[in-house]
């Protein structure tokens, strides 16, 4: 399961050039948040970047390499692990 930590897994003015999952930007996401919360329900997307200015969320299956771009934010999923823990059935 992949989370984007609001915390620590978010960039100001960040680009992750390339790599998108789409040719266009995700229209149900309008905001930054709204655009780590489709990263995260999306299992092929592994990073955001959402632009400001235009409002559009970008989805990506690969990073590029990060670069400085102002009004941006993007985000990128780390995996977690849970242990399992056994119960009995009764």
């Amino acid at each position: 399961m992949g989370i984007i930590d609001p915390k620590t897994g978010i960039f100001e003015n960040v680009d992750l050039p390339g790599g998108d999952l789409s040719r266009r930007a995700h229209d149900a996401a309008s905001t930054p948040q709204q655009c780590r919360l489709a990263c995260v329900a999306n299992q092929q997307c592994i990073a955001f970047t959402f632009v400001r200015r235009k409002g559009e969320c970008w989805l990506k299956g690969s990073v590029g390499q990060p670069r400085y771009m102002d009004g941006m934010v993007s985000g990128a999923k780390s995996l977690q692990a849970f242990e399992a823990t056994v119960i009995a059935l009764e």
